[in-house]
């Protein structure tokens, strides 16, 4: 079976398009950014919008699932011994990638719809730290004081 890598073109239209999102949200309040707004601010063409997105709420859910990939990679790199320290030890993990690696969402993070997804990504990841946690046989003690 071949698998097709993505195109780079395509990949990166992608990301203007979400670049161009993230850019409107430190200017308008979420509710109000239209896809004709993206397309504008994205210099692309409704349909090349359609093609990677159905609407303005499926680039939310984009960014979303994307932090929570990175945030599993890093729990993927976490050794056990980490988390055996404590809770210090995994927010200081947690707080370095939100200032470096997910700079470039700040400006969803600061607006209104950043509470929710802030709230639906703390869920997931504290369900990925309690399944990481339960397959190495950790205690309940010890998972109630990391959370």
């Amino acid at each position: 079976m071949h698998i097709s890598k993505p195109d780079p073109r395509s990949e990166a239209t992608k990301k203007s398009i979400i670049k161009a999102y993230l850019k409107l949200l430190s200017q308008k309040k979420r509710d109000t950014i239209s896809v004709k707004d993206i397309l504008l601010a994205a210099n692309v063409h409704k349909s090349t919008f359609y093609r990677h997105f159905h609407n303005v709420s499926e680039i939310d859910d984009f960014i979303e699932n994307d932090i929570i990939e990175r945030f599993q990679k890093i729990l993927d790199e976490t050794d056990l011994s980490d988390l055996m320290i404590g809770r210090k030890v995994i927010l200081e993990k947690i707080k370095s990638t939100l200032y470096g690696d997910f700079a470039e969402y700040r400006n969803i993070f600061i607006s209104t719809l950043g509470s929710q997804i802030i709230e639906r990504v703390f869920q997931r990841i504290r369900v990925l730290l309690q399944r990481l946690l339960t397959s190495h046989s950790i205690t309940d003690d010890f998972q109630t004081s990391v959370f």
